[in-house]
């Protein structure tokens, strides 16, 4: 029976043996400082360094996707699927790009009644139309969140005009209340003069509302808000279509032209 010391050894030294993953995010000022999550077969996170690089080390054989982040920033390609097979796979990368910092309809509005409500457990999605006079894309989600809420799962959802489902993305990290901004993981593209609906859900049967907000066309930078049957409202995660007195439930978007 060999010594326990040389088993513990030979075992640190078949880790060190395994394969890895590595790459840049590149231009290095950009890519400093980049989490790099790895998902699949097994998962990690890793931080790039100074210069941009990153490696997972000790990895067994099977696919895997990383997928890097860093606030204010897009990436291309927005992740890469490697597959590893008995050696090292290098050369993954990613550039980034700082996040344009978009158009807002409402800006720093703030609703009449921040903490609405129409009975226990009564919850709805919430939505503005919005139309835009320039093409672009939708690259986050936002709305603004009463402090009553409390935790609970927000859903932005961008929609046709006809209801169909465009785009979605579940917030994390919210705030207890104020404006909550949440970016989609693939920017939608949308159409000059062509009217869409953006809606996130209510929980805990509260809601942020400005009676009449919408009976007047709101407008800023490119983006438009549709005067008539706007300020909608539905069951939770269906499209809404029913509106009540032009009201502004707050729900808007981050559009860059």
């Amino acid at each position: 029976m060999g010594h326990p010391r040389a088993l513990i050894s030979g075992r640190a030294r078949t880790w060190a043996t395994r394969p890895g993953i590595s790459g840049t995010v590149s231009p290095a000022a950009e890519g400093a400082g980049t989490t790099l999550a790895l998902s699949g077969t097994s998962s990690a996170s890793t931080t790039a360094d100074a210069s941009g690089n990153f490696t997972f080390s000790g990895l067994i054989n099977g696919s895997y996707t990383v997928t890097p982040s860093k606030s204010g920033y897009t990436f291309s390609p927005t992740q890469r699927t490697v597959t590893i097979s008995g050696a090292n796979v290098t050369g993954v990368s990613f550039t980034a790009t700082a996040a344009a910092a978009g158009q807002t309809l409402f800006t720093t509005q703030v609703p009449a009644n921040a903490n609405d409500t129409d009975g226990p457990g009564v919850n709805y999605e919430m939505g503005t139309v919005f139309t835009s006079t320039a093409a672009g894309q939708i690259t986050a989600i936002r709305f603004w969140k009463a402090t009553s809420e409390g935790t609970g799962t927000h859903t932005g959802r961008i929609w046709s005009a006809g209801g169909q489902l465009l785009a979605s993305v579940v917030f994390s990290g919210e705030t207890a209340s104020g404006w909550q901004q949440q970016a989609l993981a693939t920017p939608l593209n949308i159409a000059a003069g062509t009217s869409y609906v953006v809606t996130v859900n209510t929980v805990n049967a509260r809601f942020a509302i400005t009676p009449s907000g919408l009976a007047s066309q709101v407008t800023n930078g490119n983006l438009r808000s549709v005067v008539g049957s706007n300020g909608v409202f539905g069951a939770p995660g269906q499209f809404p279509i029913g509106s009540w007195s032009a009201s502004n439930y707050f729900r808007d978007v981050v559009f860059v032209p």
